[in-house]
């Protein structure tokens, strides 16, 4: 079977035109070598009939489009199902993508979010184990945010909430950097020494 898969993939690969002659080609000596072993077989072939000379013609002319056209056609399918199964892979593979971009990362800030911190957070410490190090670990609210929220609006306070996350990214470029919800951040850095 994976021998089937092989050939197959090589002739998609050869392209259509390269594959109808090698397939037109395979078909004529298979209808030749056909029309000489039943000479053989019936011991024809040591009297010469007008037969023995016109279906070494006739049936390579016959049989070989209808086979290389079965053939062409079953390969030109198998072509379009594989262009039309990686584009959906693509498809599912960028999906998937995207939904893991949204389990782990706040919508309003781009940082992670608790299951973000959770899986990235592991891995730091599984880091900082290895090389013997240790964490930072800052928890930090935004005071003041509902009285922002209820005075100018929801649109300022989450601009308050970005702001605040563009600053703690630019103050530990190395590190993690994620929100809890509401006002509510968390900054992991590798320990200084």
């Amino acid at each position: 079977m994976e021998h089937d898969r092989g050939i197959s993939a090589r002739l998609v690969r050869l392209g259509t035109v390269r594959a109808a002659v090698l397939i037109t080609t395979a078909s004529v000596l298979a209808s030749v070598a056909i029309c000489v072993a039943i000479y053989l077989l019936t011991g024809t072939i040591h009297q010469p009939r007008w037969d023995m000379f016109v279906l070494p013609i006739v049936v390579p002319v016959i049989v070989a489009p209808l086979v290389s056209t079965g053939v062409m056609r079953a390969l030109v399918r198998v072509e379009a199902l594989q262009r039309a199964l990686a584009g959906e892979v693509a498809e599912r593979r960028a999906a998937e993508r995207e939904l893991d971009r949204l389990a782990h990362h706040d919508p309003l800030t781009a940082l992670v979010n608790r299951r973000g911190l959770a899986r990235d957070g592991q891995r730091l410490v599984a880091q900082a184990r290895a090389e013997d190090s240790g964490l930072v670990v800052v928890a930090l609210d935004l005071d003041g945010l509902k009285a922002l929220n209820d005075a100018r609006g929801h649109d300022v306070g989450d601009q308050a909430i970005v702001d605040a996350a563009d600053a703690l990214r630019a103050a530990a470029p190395g590190g993690l950097v994620g929100r809890l919800g509401g006002d509510a951040f968390i900054v992991v850095v590798p320990a200084s020494g």
